[in-house]
């Protein structure tokens, strides 16, 4: 699900991946095919990346997962791509890249000893999160018998896990080699708690198996599983089943990578032949019996599947096929490689198909060895299009072959192949991996990677073989997202009924073909109110549907794109009036290729409805004269807005309101050209005025631009700018948004750059290019990753390597390095300086980098008239020094931290002391939090710990969950708390933890042993809490004691100090509560010493007589000894439920019994 805020976009991950058989699972399979396997397992992951750009997170499962995948904490996560080796480099890689290039190839291989020890791995059950899409697949077998008994299997991302799977073979399926005399079944979570069912036996008689699984743990069946066997979960699992004859030494293993069944289809395609009889068997899971059609290069045909049964079709040798149904019914397809009699456990291996739908005309072949050892190539590609093409290899993925291709691309080998003909392609080098296949004519194929019997050697000891193969999964080809901007705020903070909000749809052809009728459905929220009219797709208009349910034409059977191109965009847009507060969901969809995305719109309730102008809680903001200089201005232009007046006022008489000017086009979106502030202050709730001179730039592109003001409560600078540009107002409405009558109008004519006095450096006249970065201030540093900072102040000086030239300088952020790590760079000057230093200057709001560091502002001179241009060489560059021809660098670092805070400003205790395990009511709690991001959700924890910051022990509690941004909130809430059970002083601590689960916040409040109230993300009350053992000194008989029905949250019980007092008794008092005055503390009269004998003599026969009485009294009162405390085996929830009945006098005389105990 894409969460998302409209005012800040979290960091995310396109695609989740958890590495799939567990080691010794899967060694445990292999045992059981082939006794006598050793305890050493050979494990292989592949990763190949499908975009450019992309950054990966490895979390380890070995010290447990992380809260946030996109906000790794953990010292053993890895990341990769973001340029700096100290986070991570992936194996194989002399340094970490600055951005994977797309079709690059990661093999991560770890021998793996079992029983599993502490270090970290890489292996089965790692979790992996990218920026861009991957695909992932696994391999492995044991170094005994070796690679003969081994399996290999494509791996799912998260967002194709699925509730419901039916097993297509089974042990009950009866073939002449025996391939499946063993079936066994891997089911792995992707989240805590799942709930799993494993009926080994479909529809039979059998009791289903019932486990539950925490995130990324794996449950092996191993063995028994017959055909259409399922598996139902209460949360999304990945599975794979495992096949093999039982008890054969001749070494026989197939592994399959099974699909949901909501993912089915009815066509699919396979590229695989050989000449040891291929099978591949298809399951009909229809309640009625099925026609299979076939095309192959031998021609068309057609089988029969019985309803709920599996049947076999064998493979013509040197040739693909396709399986189509008959009526369009789903089904599943799998191959048996090398499956003829006598001989199926040579050369072996198994595959699920690939559906139509997922055919490509371009692949990259993941890790792909020849052999073992890479002396023998037993191990080809194979391919098979769809239709009579040229399918050509880059046998290194690298462009850079001796033959080209009629689009200029370099290559290495061509086949020229008729329609499902299968063709091996071999690398001199005998290895495939990282090679790249394509068509240049949109012809579609099927691709995989195995061993393969057809040049098989008569040496079959060869221990090098490698019985192991997969199918080649295609690039992404369409990617959807859904984003919302507000249109018109109607006055109250954040989203607000009565609202106007505009939905974006973005769809986005990211494959190498063109596609053709791509439908696409979308369907509001009932409390989103569409507005008639509004749909839009690239700009232009789409009609309302009148002959519908509703006027929107997305809704019901949705609208259909008839072509997107190869790195094309469709971008949809329409408004919605918001109905009603709560969570509205809304979901957009492309059917075809099972695409969804979704965006949660959080509306708080308000009481009654927005308020007008003027009214209490309402905004007010007016712009009343503007003077324009110049007008006319050229693209980019200074232009000075002189004798700004207006008015404004905010909803609440303590607010800080700030109000930002800036240029908009004709639809009210902002057109470029910084926006500045030109008020800050706390107006009230009346009209107050403003006034101010502002300069900003003139839009880069020609046109009329209106001038507007925009008011915006309780934010920095920075987020003031960047909610005018977020801001897209329908009108000049006077609440949050005005503008002034007169238009700028900007005209296609370069204005030159301005002079600056003489030529500064003279140096600088020997340089080709010149730029220096003399000025810049970062407004806010530190700052939270992925939140804008605002880069004002710059200035510099520049000039060209010719006269007339145009130069672009563009302002960014980089590590330490010199790369560029995010946050797009902007164009701050433009112009033509001629030969001659001239001066620059500008502002900027960049996207801080999603990684903390340390970053800094460079400029860089680019000789082009494209902003475009100008902004790639910016990221491509990677300067070794600040050597002011192209580059200079501001000398001030910004720091990218993520910020949290917690503080605790209240509390109060009762009682204390306590006993041990005793409850501990924690009364008006209070303090500030904030986040690390805006929308971020945090968790405030409150328990007890030692002096050394270690947690003490008594389950600690969640009191606060909210999202309150980054900055201060007040929290308050109240706890009851367990006293530790060992005797001593302990502090009562505050935790902020950023996390939806209270599971995980309790956990991290445990984990944490924090040295000091660092306030933020540990806070500590400075009066502590003392735990005294039964014979260290007590407390009067009742006093101090957390009776059933008292006020936990009342005054403290007599005898205990109060919040702030010294706990230590007076020197002067010798320490017997008898002797003292308790509310003075000090020592009493004489006379009051024969009462105290008195009462003492009295307490010493009581205790006789308990003592007499005791073996008749302890089992009476045990259970009363739980309630109290004295045992830690009931929780004081339990405690209130029990038979503790008694009053308060026999209370304390149990208590007693129980301390003698």
């Amino acid at each position: 699900m894409l969460y998302l805020s409209l005012f800040a976009h979290a960091a995310t991950m396109m695609e989740e991946y958890y590495l799939p058989l567990p080691e010794d699972q899967w060694r445990t399979s292999f045992n059981t095919i082939s006794p006598g396997t050793s305890m050493t397992m050979e494990s292989i992951s592949t990763l190949v990346i499908w975009g450019d750009g992309a950054i990966l997170h490895y979390d380890h499962w070995e010290d447990s997962y992380e809260l946030e995948i996109a906000r790794p904490v953990q010292q053993s996560t890895e990341i990769w791509g973001d340029g700096n080796d100290g986070n991570g480099k992936p194996p194989g890689y002399a340094s970490d890249p600055v951005g994977f290039s797309k079709g690059a190839v990661i093999v991560l291989w770890n021998q793996v000893s079992l029983p599993r020890d502490v270090s970290i791995l890489y292996d089965g059950r790692d979790r992996i999160a990218s920026t861009r899409p991957l695909s992932v697949s696994r391999a492995g077998w044991a170094t005994i018998p070796g690679s003969r008994v081994a399996g290999a299997v494509n791996v799912s991302a998260i967002r194709d896990y699925g509730l419901r799977f039916v097993c297509p073979l089974g042990e009950n399926v009866t073939t002449a080699s025996g391939l499946f005399t063993y079936t066994g079944l891997l089911v792995m979570a992707q989240e805590s708690a799942t709930e799993v069912q494993i009926d080994l036996d479909g529809a039979g008689a059998g009791e289903a198996i019932e486990i539950v699984l925490n995130r990324g743990e794996s449950y092996l069946a191993d063995g028994g599983i017959l055909l259409g066997a399922t598996v139902e979960a209460s949360q999304p699992v990945q599975a794979h089943l495992i096949t093999g004859k039982r008890d054969c030494y001749c070494y026989m293993t197939r592994s399959y990578t099974l699909y949901p069944e909501d993912q089915w289809t009815d066509g699919y395609t396979c590229p695989i032949s050989t000449t040891g009889k291929s099978y591949v068997f298809v399951y009909n899971p229809n309640a009625h019996p099925l026609t299979i059609h076939t095309t192959s290069i031998a021609g068309t045909g057609s089988f029969q599947v019985d309803a709920l049964s599996v049947s076999s079709w064998e493979m013509p040798i040197r040739s693909g096929a396709r399986f189509q149904s008959d009526g369009n019914d789903p089904f599943q397809a799998l191959i048996a490689v090398n499956a003829q009699l006598y001989a199926a456990h040579m050369w072996e291996w198994g595959a699920s198909l690939v559906p139509d739908a997922a055919l490509t005309a371009e692949a990259i072949i993941g890790w792909a060895p020849g052999s073992y050892d890479l002396t023998e190539n037993d191990n080809p590609v194979l391919v098979a299009p769809t239709a009579a093409t040229r399918v050509y290899a880059d046998f290194n993925g690298d462009g850079q072959g001796p033959l080209v291709d009629p689009k200029g691309g370099r290559y290495d080998a061509g086949y020229d192949l008729n329609a499902y003909q299968c063709q091996m392609i071999y690398e001199p080098d005998n290895d495939q991996t990282g090679m790249r296949l394509y068509t240049m004519n949109n012809v579609l194929f099927a691709a995989a990677w195995g061993n393969h019997s057809e040049g098989f050697r008569k040496d079959t000891t060869y221990p090098y073989e490698l019985e192991i193969g997969y199918i080649i999964l295609p690039a992404s080809q369409l990617s959807l997202q859904k984003e919302c901007v507000t249109k018109e705020d109607l006055g109250m903070p954040g989203v607000s009924v009565g609202d106007i909000l505009e939905y974006r749809v973005t769809v986005f052809n990211n494959g190498l073909r063109n596609l053709e009728a791509i439908g696409v459905r979308d369907v509001p929220h009932p409390s989103l109110i569409y507005q008639a009219n509004s749909t839009r797709i690239n700009g232009n208009s789409i009609g309302d549907d009148a002959a519908g349910t509703t006027l929107f034409p997305l809704d019901e059977s949705g609208y259909l794109i008839p072509s997107l191109d190869r790195n094309k965009t469709a971008v949809f847009s329409y408004m919605v009036k918001v109905g009603a507060s709560g969570t509205l969901d809304n979901t957009v969809s492309v059917p075809d290729y099972g695409l969804e995305s979704e965006y949660v719109l959080e509306v708080p309730e308000t009481e009654g409805e927005a308020p007008l102008e003027g009214e209490a809680g309402a905004y007010g903001i007016a712009l009343d004269a503007c003077a324009i200089i110049p007008n006319p201005a050229g693209l980019n232009q200074s232009v000075t807005l002189s004798g700004l007046e207006g008015r404004c006022h905010g909803a609440a008489e303590d607010e800080l309101l700030k109000v930002a000017v800036g240029f908009r086009d004709a639809s009210g979106t902002w057109a470029g050209g910084e926006p500045v502030v030109v008020y800050s202050g706390i107006p009230g709730t009346a009209w107050q005025s403003w006034a101010a001179t502002a300069v900003l730039k003139a839009p880069e592109a020609a046109g009329n631009y209106a001038v507007w003001v925009r008011n915006t409560p309780s934010v920095d600078t920075a987020g003031a700018i960047q909610d005018f540009k977020n801001a897209d107002p329908l009108s000049a409405n006077g609440i949050r948004d005005d503008s002034w009558d007169s238009a700028l109008t900007v005209e296609d004519a370069t204005v030159e750059g301005e002079s600056g006095e003489g030529e500064f450096p003279s140096e600088g006249e020997l340089l080709v290019y010149g730029i220096t970065a003399e000025s810049c201030a970062f407004q806010p540093s530190p700052v939270n990753p992925g939140l804008p900072v605002a880069l004002n102040g710059l200035g510099g000086h520049y000039h060209s390597g010719a006269v007339g030239e145009t130069i672009k300088v563009t302002v960014g952020l980089r590590n330490a390095s010199g790369a560029w790590t995010g946050g797009n760079p902007v164009v701050v000057w433009s112009g033509k300086p001629g030969l001659a230093w001239q001066a620059w200057s500008g502002s900027a709001t960049l996207t801080a980098p999603a990684l903390p560091g340390d970053y800094v502002a460079w400029v860089r001179n680019t000789a082009t008239t494209s902003d475009k241009e100008a902004i790639e060489d910016f990221k491509h560059a990677v300067p070794a020094s600040a050597d002011e021809t192209r580059n200079d660098r501001f000398e001030t670092a910004l720091q990218v931290a993520l910020s949290y805070g917690v503080t605790l400003t209240a509390c109060t205790y009762a009682p204390n002391p306590a006993a041990p395990g005793q409850g501990v009511v924690l009364n008006g709690l209070g303090g500030r939090y904030h986040g690390g991001a805006v929308g971020e959700t945090i968790k405030l924890t409150a328990g007890f710990r030692d002096a050394s910051g270690a947690w003490a022990g008594g389950e600690p509690v969640v009191i606060k969950s909210g999202t309150p941004g980054v900055s201060w909130q007040s929290w308050s809430g109240n706890a009851v708390l367990a006293a530790p059970l060992a005797a001593g002083s302990y502090g009562v601590w505050v935790r902020n933890t950023a996390t939806t689960n209270d599971a995980d916040a309790i956990q991290d409040f445990k984990t944490a042993t924090p040295a000091v109230s660092d306030e933020e993300r540990n806070a500590m009350w400075n009066t502590a809490v003392l735990v005294r053992a039964a014979d260290e000194g007590e407390a009067p008989e009742g006093e101090g004691e957390y009776l059933e029905g008292e006020d936990a949250g009342g005054e403290p019980e007599e005898g205990a100090p109060e919040e702030g007092e010294d706990e230590q008794p007076p020197p002067a008092c010798c320490g017997c509560v008898s002797t003292c005055d308790k509310e003075s503390g000090t020592p009493r009269e004489p006379g009051h010493w024969l009462g105290d004998l008195l009462l003492l003599g009295a307490a010493l026969l009581v205790l006789c007589i308990l003592q007499y009485r005791y073996s008749l009294l302890s089992q009476r009162y045990s259970n009363n000894c739980n309630c109290l405390g004295a045992s830690s085996s009931r929780s004081l929830s339990s405690c209130r439920e029990s038979t503790c009945k008694m009053g308060v006098f026999s209370n304390i005389v149990t208590l007693k019994i129980c301390r003698i105990l």
